[in-house]
């Protein structure tokens, strides 16, 4: 899953959780790219998240699979970036670069991405789960 429906099904003192993802979820087995943990943890970190908080954050993240960055990934990544520059996709963007490592993880291994992103819409070979 990408890093926004992460924080909105799951992320702790969320004010509102996201009923839709929460359900969509339910029962299926959770696994985040690298990147999406990384970007959890930096974006508690930014936002000056006290200790207890960051302590729920790393029990979240250690409550599901972190995908790493495979050689096999690796070559997902590279063969995404060539195809999204080729067919001028969004994804090619360097803003996007956190976006394709996401993208790529998902793409390696035949994983669904869940992500409400309209960036991932036309990514060839990608299955996205959505709301």
């Amino acid at each position: 899953m990408d890093t926004d429906v992460f924080s909105r099904a799951y992320l702790p003192g969320q004010r509102l959780r996201d009923q839709d993802w929460v359900s969509l979820l339910f029962g299926r087995t959770i696994a985040v790219a690298v990147q999406t943990a990384v970007e959890l943890r930096s974006g508690a970190r930014m936002a000056h998240w006290g200790e207890r908080r960051l302590a729920e954050l790393e029990a979240l993240i250690g409550g599901v699979q972190v995908v790493p960055i495979t050689d096999r990934v690796q070559a997902a990544y590279v063969d995404l970036t060539v195809w999204a520059r080729a067919n001028s996709h969004a994804v090619q963007d360097k803003i996007h670069v956190g976006d394709r490592w996401i993208a790529a993880t998902a793409l390696a291994w035949d994983l669904e991405l869940a992500s409400a992103d309209g960036l991932f819409v036309g990514v060839v070979g990608l299955r996205r789960l959505t709301i």
